[in-house]
């Protein structure tokens, strides 16, 4: 069996999120059933992380195993010219059996796209957050190093279990009225990172004191009620170790 990887950039708009759902469109269900169509043969993915409903990804990172002796650098376009235009494989490499796009994965960078003004480009629209609210950037700035580190991110999330993430750089840049927020972490939970978006704004605003994200890691609010819009939100990069990949 071969472990071949994938870099998949896709438009998240009209598909339900990364993970297979019964009934409903999602990356990797079409991913995997145009997989078993040219391999035939049964196929499951692992993706790095599994963005929600309308989400987007400039290079999510997935993994399969097959028996098939078809070169890694012919999937890109193999696949491509099954998959609708709306989702693309950008590269494939090779991996040692036991890596798995999830758990191998050293950290994950998500970014989210704002447009501080009412009126912007339809060709932009379903790639940002429409925000013309006056914002304090500084302000946003100062709040977020509260993020930075080691904590746990429950009163961020839907999720149970394990809610410890480290958080290890997260970055506010304002390229004319376009705002960018950059959030690196070893992992995410549901929802995480546009909850952050949405109490950082908030504090832009001025509408909550930067000390509400004190009350949210101690788990005194809920950050749940801050969430902004999918459509603002990419998975920019997963990272690796180098050694994870053979050489070509």
């Amino acid at each position: 069996m071969r472990n071949i990887v994938l870099g998949i950039s896709y438009d998240g708009t009209d598909f339900a999120g990364f993970q297979k759902q019964k009934g409903l469109p999602t990356i990797q269900g079409e991913i995997e059933e145009k997989l078993r169509a040219i391999l035939g043969e049964p196929i499951k993915i692992k993706g790095a992380s599994r963005t929600d409903a309308g989400v987007h990804a400039k290079e999510q990172v997935v993994n399969f195993l097959t028996a098939s002796p078809i070169p890694k650098e012919r999937f890109p376009r193999i696949l491509n010219d099954h998959l609708p235009p709306t989702i693309r494989v950008i590269w494939a490499k090779e991996a040692d059996i036991c890596f798995h796009a999830r758990f191998s994965a050293i950290s994950r960078t998500y970014k989210y796209f704002l447009i501080n003004k009412e009126i912007i480009s339809p060709f932009l629209a379903r790639f940002a957050l429409v925000y013309p609210k006056p914002l304090d950037l500084e302000l946003m700035r100062e709040a977020g190093k509260q993020l930075m580190g080691t904590y746990n991110f429950s009163a961020f999330t839907s999720e149970r279990g394990n809610t410890v993430r480290n958080l290890l750089n997260l970055d506010i840049k304002k390229k004319k009225d376009i705002i960018i927020f950059s959030i690196e972490a070893n992992a995410f939970l549901k929802g995480m990172v546009r909850n952050i978006v949405g109490l950082l704004l908030q504090v832009g605003r001025e509408k909550v004191p930067s000390t509400t994200i004190k009350e949210a890691l101690e788990t005194r609010i809920d950050a749940r009620n801050f969430a902004v819009a999918p459509q603002g939100l990419f998975l920019w990069k997963v990272r690796y170790k180098r050694s994870s990949f053979k050489e070509a």
